[in-house]
């Protein structure tokens, strides 16, 4: 399973810790990130989220200007993620059908991102990536549904390092959480724990080493929905 980091260094140092290359590649959100300075694999956010937690408006002449910065220098994401509409699913597969043409002209492949209210079905037939978006309970409690129907599959924004393995289980392609690999100012130690899982993981899973009891997960850890306290405290 890969893991996309905002933190443009933890590809690096990962690499340098285990000797596993491009498990750990780079989430682009424009503007902080430059594309022309990535030395790593990378996909590219649209910021829709970003801007509908802070409840700012969206700017999509940003986003058309960051793919026609990309494409001007020949740089090729790994895929796109369309505009949507954060836990809402009839408006995300509107901008779908408006904006997928214009991502795919350019040569792109794209990412369609479920929302609350879609199932398998919803997902379109020319989508490259199903990408898992949602509100925290409905994503945790659809993860596996999606892994299972379909074969290239993200979860976005996946707090916690038993939440880590049951991605790997359930069969993720790959998954993000840009700040849980940052290291903030008093915070240190919470990075330290979490670079730490993180290392355990790929080693495990690259049989660098064994794997500890404690970190397996039985195939009912990834069809039961932990409870509410479980959800909010992971």
């Amino acid at each position: 399973m890969m893991i996309y980091s905002g933190n443009y260094s933890l590809p690096k140092r990962i690499y340098q810790d285990t000797g596993v290359n491009n498990q750990v590649r780079v989430l682009l959100s424009y503007p902080h990130l430059s594309p022309k300075n990535c030395k790593y694999k990378f996909v590219i956010d649209n910021k829709k989220y970003a801007c509908w937690k802070r409840n700012i408006q969206w700017n999509p002449n940003e986003f058309i200007k960051v793919l026609r910065k990309i494409r001007l220098n020949l740089q090729e994401p790994e895929w796109v993620v369309v505009p949507d509409v954060p836990t809402n699913a009839q408006e995300t597969t509107k901008l779908w059908k408006q904006w997928s043409p214009i991502i795919k002209s350019w040569g792109f492949k794209t990412a369609f991102a479920v929302q609350n209210g879609h199932t398998p079905s919803s997902v379109p037939k020319d989508a490259d990536i199903v990408f898992i978006g949602g509100d925290l309970h409905w994503k945790r409690k659809n993860i596996k549904l999606f892994a299972d129907n379909f074969p290239r599959v993200h979860a976005a924004r996946i707090n916690g390092l038993n939440w880590l393995w049951i991605c790997h289980y359930a069969g993720i392609e790959t998954f993000d959480r840009n700040s849980y690999f940052r290291n903030k100012r008093g915070s240190s130690s919470n990075y330290t724990s979490a670079y730490q899982g993180l290392k355990d993981y790929i080693e495990i899973a690259n049989n660098i080493k064994q794997v500890e009891d404690e970190v397996l997960f039985s195939i009912s850890n990834l069809i039961q929905l932990p409870s509410n306290q479980d959800i909010i405290s992971t």
